[in-house]
């Protein structure tokens, strides 16, 4: 994708961008207009053609966030702290991390177990259908929450909550269990890694 100036933006005359992957951070010295290219989409003074259009509204089809919206754990403002939370939170996911295997790995045996037993036992329309309906439940997760059950869930909701999630869970979080009021991730790498399935509408093993 790219994005594109539709007219010039305050300090922002020319913008000339080189095909980006769909998941994009911005990053720059201080008043070098990361900002000012947020609110240019925002306000429609700039585009990205992929997924612009009539029917393109900000916020369902294009969601902004800066960093004022990210806190690491155990701060109030914004600094390099948020680097290593971020990478904090990789870890945790990616890496066994004193478990046998990686989180992400028992995710993956989860989503494979339980789809293919469910097309060895209903076929494979359903198991697409499966996971159709699981896809937006993830587009669809409420910012600040973490990708949980409730009672219409499925083994595999429920397996992924107890296998993966709840693990690297802050016990706020844990004692919060079932609730889905936005709360911020006060340190909770679940919710980071929930974000993050939202954005890229991607599954968890994904």
């Amino acid at each position: 994708m790219k994005i594109e100036l539709t007219a010039p933006y305050k300090s922002i005359t020319t913008l000339v961008t080189e095909e980006l992957p769909d998941f994009t951070l911005l990053i720059g010295r201080n008043g070098a207009g990361k900002t000012q290219i947020l609110n240019a989409l925002r306000e429609g003074k700039a585009v990205i053609p992929e997924v612009s259009g009539a029917d393109i509204e900000l916020g369902a089809d294009i969601e902004l966030y800066d960093m004022y919206t990210f806190h690491p754990p155990h701060t109030t403002s914004v600094g390099r702290h948020v680097n290593q939370f971020a990478q904090s939170t990789a870890e945790s996911y990616l890496l066994a991390q004193g478990r046998d295997q990686p989180l992400k790995e028992i995710a993956d045996e989860i989503f494979t177990r339980y789809t293919e037993e469910l097309e060895a036992k209903s076929g494979i329309q359903e198991r697409e259908r499966f996971e159709e309906k699981l896809r937006d439940e993830v587009g669809k997760i409420i910012d600040f929450t973490v990708f949980a059950f409730s009672d219409q869930s499925t083994l595999y909701h429920q397996s992924i909550y107890d296998q993966v999630l709840r693990p690297i869970m802050s016990q706020n979080s844990v004692e919060e269990l079932g609730k889905h009021t936005p709360t911020g991730f006060n340190g909770n790498y679940a919710a980071v890694l929930s974000m993050a399935m939202k954005l890229n509408a991607k599954l968890p093993h994904e």
